[in-house]
């Protein structure tokens, strides 16, 4: 399967959970499609800069969270976190996450991309 693929398959369920307000881990997101985890991050950040920031909407990959942390992968943001102190990344990644709850069009978005 494709990274645009495994896109397609992750983004209604992430639209659930954002639309939820709850985070899931890449282990529980991979259950729920049947597959290996290995992938997502890839899926993630296609989910990324292919959608939410062309579109000028909340990264909503900020949902996927590691099952010991509870936070996102150090890619969560577009250019990366290496370079944020601790306190910094998790302003981040609270701040990505309120704006991806808030936000109400991720049906039209689901709809723009065909998808259910």
């Amino acid at each position: 399967m494709s990274i645009p693929e495994w896109a397609r398959l992750l983004l209604p369920l992430l639209v659930s959970q954002a639309k939820a307000c709850e985070t899931i881990t890449y282990g529980d997101l991979a259950d729920k499609v049947g597959r290996h985890h290995r992938p997502i991050p890839r899926a993630l950040g296609y989910i990324r800069d292919n959608w939410c920031r062309p579109y000028g909407i909340p990264e909503i990959n900020v949902l996927v969270v590691n099952q010991d942390t509870r936070e996102p992968g150090e890619s969560f943001l577009a250019g990366g976190t290496a370079h944020l102190t601790l306190a910094q990344r998790r302003m981040a990644y609270e701040n990505e996450k309120q704006r991806v709850c808030q936000y109400t069009g991720w049906g039209d978005l689901l709809i723009r991309l065909g998808l259910k």
